[in-house]
């Protein structure tokens, strides 16, 4: 995992969060991401499952896309919700995100209500607006 601090400092950076932020969204306490980055402290057990799919993810473009653009709309609980649901498939199937990526591009059922609740938040905001 060498190199891995400074690829996690930049994924988190592209981001544009603070160590406590990206702490919140990969779920770790920010001491523990200071510490990858800093590369005092290897990580071990599942932490070291979350390392190994971050430096996957930060490979990914069409992911680190999807990401930045919830964090956009100042939502880190979404974004924590999405990277833990990415890892959990990952670390379950032991299948690359570039795997991944296509099946969650289907029209799967969770795609199909998530693109319902997004009409039904940007419809209540343009009512709000008028």
């Amino acid at each position: 995992m060498e190199d891995a601090g400074k690829k996690i400092r930049n994924l988190r950076e592209r981001f544009n969060l603070t160590q406590k932020e990206f702490g919140k969204m990969i779920l770790v306490d920010s001491n523990t991401e200071a510490k990858w980055e800093r590369q005092a402290k290897i990580p071990e057990g599942a932490n070291k499952k979350k390392v190994e799919f971050l430096l996957e993810l930060v490979n990914h473009d069409n992911l680190k896309g999807v990401i930045s653009k919830t964090l956009s709309h100042g939502r880190i609980p979404a974004a924590a919700a999405l990277v833990g649901l990415l890892f959990a498939l990952w670390n379950t199937y032991g299948t690359s995100l570039s795997d991944l990526w296509p099946q969650l591009g289907k029209k799967s059922n969770l795609l199909i209500g998530i693109e319902k609740l997004k009409q039904k938040v940007e419809d209540e905001k343009g009512r709000a607006i008028m």
